[in-house]
């Protein structure tokens, strides 16, 4: 099981690490929750995938951007190649106060990105001040005469504090009715002119296949390949009927390696479990990787059936049975069992015994007989039904003991092998058969002081010469 990142961060009390438990993914920032030691919760700001600002929870207001982005924005749980591909382990992340973040702003970004970077902070720095700091850039603008940017300004301030009357006055003032026409509905004119606007209104309207295809070639053409990646996720995981899973792994191959890839697809598989696309490009994922634990485990957990899997994938199942120790899903098996004994019956038979020897320690003979049916019926030369036959014919006759200890041992069932050969030894005192057995088991299950015990009684009672 992978574990959740983490992040080094200094805050008001020195440096501590925190614990990642998710990320939300909304109009080009992406913010991370992360938690300390102490259960304390903080934010780490991101816009256009650089750091921004890290803040201490004091709660997060109903409405706040913040609020919005984890209701409304694409959530991965940590961990996830995309968390991974945000932080950086040897950045340090900090709070930084109202005026460190207005100086980081003006150096980095433009004073549209400003003022809209801004409107992260409500829940967090008090929002008079945030709307004085915006509506100061809105005034500088307008005074150099960029009247287009000074509206975008102002109409960001009316979405921002929609009751404001200075806002409300400003956003209406005829100066800026030209530019009402291009903001009624979105427009690929819009989307050109202002960038910010237009793709929240496509991410509003995201479940129309049009506006989705433009949001994501938008960012894209900016670089945010993870804005990308994290929305295709999203709409995949939301419709995969209607989302074209084939763009989606071109988005993820964009940036991420095979084993990443694999990661993003275990865990779309672990929110939708039945969609068949998802389970077989998984299972061919594993193969190509070598993880054939992995892959039989999910042929198994899943019940994908035999009919489309290929014989790279059965011989996996063949693979994890033959080698693996770890618990199987044995009741599940035989299902594909019946195609691997027909082309590879000598291993598919040592695949069998495997789960036969599970099998008659936890269900009766009966249940074993109809858990082999449908290999027999396709199969049925396999020596191990006439080793079930025999188990059945001598379990309860006492003088084949001998013989039904032979077939436990073959089955490596070793403690019932012992009751038979136990059993052998004080019938017939004057046959060194099962004795010789009873060493070789003990030998076999690793207790050599009992294996050494019979080896001894062995030579003195039987082969022990008389003077």
């Amino acid at each position: 099981m992978r574990v959740p990142e983490q992040v080094t961060f200094r805050g008001e009390s020195g440096f501590q690490t925190l614990t990642i438990s998710k990320m939300a993914v909304y109009l080009r920032c992406k913010i991370i929750e992360a938690w300390n030691e102490k259960g304390q919760v903080y934010y780490l700001f991101f816009y256009k995938d650089k750091f921004i600002a890290g803040c201490k929870a004091r709660g997060v207001k109903l409405r706040s951007f913040i609020a919005k982005a984890f209701k409304q924005g694409v959530i991965l749980t940590s961990p996830h190649p995309i968390i991974r591909k945000i932080i950086h382990d040897s950045q340090t992340y900090v709070i930084q106060d109202f005026s460190q973040l207005v100086k980081k702003l003006k150096k980095q970004f433009s004073p549209y990105e400003q003022a809209f970077i801004l409107t992260f902070f409500e829940s967090f720095i008090p929002k008079k001040e945030l709307f004085e700091q915006i509506k100061d850039i809105y005034y500088r603008l307008r005074r150099n005469g960029q009247l287009f940017c000074s509206w975008q300004i102002v109409r960001l301030l009316h979405d921002f504090a929609p009751k404001n009357r200075w806002a409300r006055e400003t956003a209406n003032l005829v100066t800026y009715s030209k530019y009402y026409s291009l903001y009624f509905d979105f427009s690929e004119e819009l989307l050109a002119k202002d960038k910010i606007y237009g793709e929240k209104l496509l991410y509003d309207g995201r479940n129309n296949k049009d506006h989705l295809i433009l949001l994501e070639h938008s960012l894209l053409h900016d670089g945010l390949v993870m804005d990308a990646a994290a929305l295709a996720i999203d709409s995949f995981l939301n419709d995969p009927d209607a989302y074209d899973y084939k763009t989606l792994v071109e988005r993820l191959q964009m940036v991420f390696s095979e084993d990443e890839v694999c990661e993003i697809v275990e865990n779309m598989l672990d929110h939708k479990p039945d969609v068949p696309l998802l389970q077989n490009d998984l299972l061919e994922r594993y193969l190509k990787l070598g993880r054939v634990h992995d892959a039989a485990m999910l042929i198994a957990e899943h019940d994908i059936p035999p009919s489309v899997l290929s014989k790279k994938a059965l011989n996996a199942i063949l693979e994890l049975i033959l080698t693996d120790t770890a618990d199987l899903p044995y009741e599940k098996l035989q299902t594909y069992l019946v195609p691997l004994s027909l082309y590879n019956p000598e291993q598919t038979e040592k695949a069998i015994a495997k789960c036969v020897n599970y099998l008659l320690r936890e269900y009766d003979m009966d249940y074993v007989e109809n858990w082999l049916a449908p290999i027999k019926q396709v199969n049925p030369t396999l020596s191990i039904y006439r080793k079930m036959e025999a188990i059945k014919k001598f379990k309860n006759n006492p003088d084949k003991q001998l013989e039904l200890g032979k077939i436990y041992y073959d089955l490596h069932l070793y403690e019932l092998a012992l009751d038979c050969f136990s059993w052998e030894m004080e019938l017939q005192e004057t046959n060194p058969e099962p004795v010789e057995w009873l060493a070789k088991t003990y030998k076999k299950m690793g207790l050599e002081e009992e294996a050494n015990s019979y080896l001894l009684l062995l030579e003195n009672k039987f082969f022990t010469k008389s003077p």
